[in-house]
């Protein structure tokens, strides 16, 4: 979860840690950078964050076409 919204949107480390049972910003952090690189060996892990990514997209879009998600870098 806390991936997804780092790289899905702009939402500070923060914000994401206090959305997520008050996390620290520094854990948020740590736990993107484990995923990141995670996803760059294990190809299953890549695949269900793609199928977990496209799912979100659909369904907000869905729901308000005007949405919009924050570019891959």
């Amino acid at each position: 979860a806390m991936y997804l919204c780092r790289t899905m949107t702009d939402t500070p480390l923060k914000s994401i840690g206090i959305m997520l049972g008050g996390r620290d910003h520094s854990t948020v952090s740590h736990g993107v950078d484990k995923v990141t690189e995670d996803i760059k060996t294990n190809e299953a892990l890549n695949n269900t964050i793609e199928i977990i990514k496209k799912r979100i997209k659909n369904t907000a879009h869905k729901r308000n076409p005007a949405v919009t998600f924050k570019k891959p870098e």
